[in-house]
This record gives structure tokens, C-alpha cells and sequence, in this order.
């Protein structure tokens, strides 16, 4: 963890990371403009309200320029995982003693674990979601059906109160998810299912230590960043 600052100084990652950010801007860009020309904008007045950085505005704009700027905004988050892990597996490979490990073979690696990288966090959500809605469900039930409802809910009130502790636990996961899916992906190098294990395990076993190494993750990062910049 305190080599983290020398690591983050390495071309091929700077290099891959430069590569991500690019495709993403111009992804990103491209579609936002288009979002705001189909409903009327013209390029000139999108350069002259956003200069280089064109913003989503998805509340002001009709369905179709809306969908387009959630579509421009999920293109660049899928590109900023897939770039981090491809960032990931260098390092990775880096630790383990392999230095010639090119960004070709991360993005070799990336063809084959792409599935992963985008969605295990959204495998924690899809679990998330089933707890809510099955809890929305049985209380819903519980006021329509009269006295069977309410005394089912009434015997079923430990198994769900165990139910929402577990919900509460699968949103730590998702936490987890966001923000440590491209190293799970770049260091296992497995599936979605994979990425699901990981997360709910990097929560389990010893959160205190994550807590503790992601905090001097963001030290690190902001010394790192002050110093090369």
C-alpha cells in the first residue's frame, strides 16, 4: 500500500488510463450533443453553453435527448471499469513480478473478463432489488388480505426484520462493488458471480482493515496526485 504513489508512476498505466479517457470523453461528448440536437440545440450553442465539456441535463429535455445522456453517461462509466481494470491487471501483474506485461495483453485480458468488470455492480443492485421488492410485496399483501394478512405478517416479522439486516449488508456489498470491481476482475479474473462472492467477502472478513486501506488509498492518491501534477 505505501508503494501505491511509485506504482501509479508507470507509462504503460498512465498510457492506459490516458487511452480510457479519451474514448470515454469523446463517447461521452458525442452523444450528449446528440441528445440536445434532437431536440432542437444546435452544436454552436452546445459549444457556447459548455465550451469542451458538454453536461447532461436530464431533467430539462424530452425522453429521447434524456435517454441519450444516460446511454452517453453509462458508456463512460463502463469505459472508465474497463480501463481500471485494465489498469489493475498491470499492477497485478507488476506484484508478481511480470514487468514486460503490456497494455495489449490487459486489454487481451479485458476481451475475455469484460462481463465482470461491468456488471458485478449491478448483480449487487439486481440482488438488492429483489430483497426490496419481495419486502414491498409481503407488506403490500399484509393490508390487502384482512386478519390473514396482518397475522401472517405478525409471524413473519423475525424472519423479516433478519431479512432488512441482510439488505442493509448487501448495500455495504454494493459500496464495495462500485468501488473494487476492477481489481476483483483484475486480479481473479473470473465472472459476475465472482465479482458478487468478492464483494460480499471484502465486507465480511475484517472491514475494519478496509476501511482503514481505503482511507490511505485516498491519501495516497491525493500526495500522488499533488506531487506529479
Amino acid at each position: 500500500l505505501f508503494r501505491v504513489i511509485r506504482l501509479g508512476w508507470s507509462g504503460k498505466k498512465i498510457w492506459t488510463g490516458l487511452c480510457g479517457l479519451l474514448i470515454a470523453y469523446v463517447g461521452y461528448s458525442l452523444l450528449v450533443t446528440i441528445g440536445f440536437a434532437v431536440t432542437g440545440t444546435t452544436v454552436g450553442e452546445v459549444w457556447h453553453r459548455y465550451g469542451l465539456f458538454p453536461g447532461a441535463s436530464l431533467g430539462s429535455l424530452p425522453l429521447t435527448g434524456t435517454l441519450l445522456h444516460l446511454l452517453a453517461m453509462a458508456f463512460a462509466a463502463a469505459v472508465f471499469y474497463l480501463t481500471s481494470c485494465m489498469m489493475c491487471k498491470i499492477t497485478y501483474q507488476q506484484l508478481r513480478g511480470d514487468d514486460f506485461y503490456s497494455s495489449g495483453d490487459a486489454w487481451k485480458f479485458v476481451k475475455e473478463h469484460w462481463g465482470g468488470a461491468l456488471f458485478g455492480p449491478v448483480a449487487v443492485l439486481v440482488l438488492f432489488a429483489v430483497f426490496v421488492v419481495t419486502g414491498v410485496i409481503i407488506g403490500w399483501l399484509a393490508g390487502v388480505i384482512p386478519y390473514v394478512g396482518e397475522v401472517g405478517f405478525a409471524l413473519a416479522f423475525i424472519p423479516l426484520f433478519f431479512a432488512a439486516l441482510i439488505a442493509v449488508f448487501i448495500v455495504a456489498a454494493l459500496v464495495a462493488s462500485l468501488l473494487f470491481t476492477p481489481a476483483i476482475v483484475g486480479t481473479v479474473g473470473e465472472d459476475t458471480l465472482e465479482v458478487l462472492i468478492q464483494s460480499f467477502s471484502l465486507c465480511w472478513s475484517q472491514p475494519w482493515r478496509l476501511l482503514a486501506y481505503t482511507m490511505w488509498m485516498v491519501v495516497s492518491v491525493w500526495i500522488g496526485a499533488v506531487l506529479l501534477s
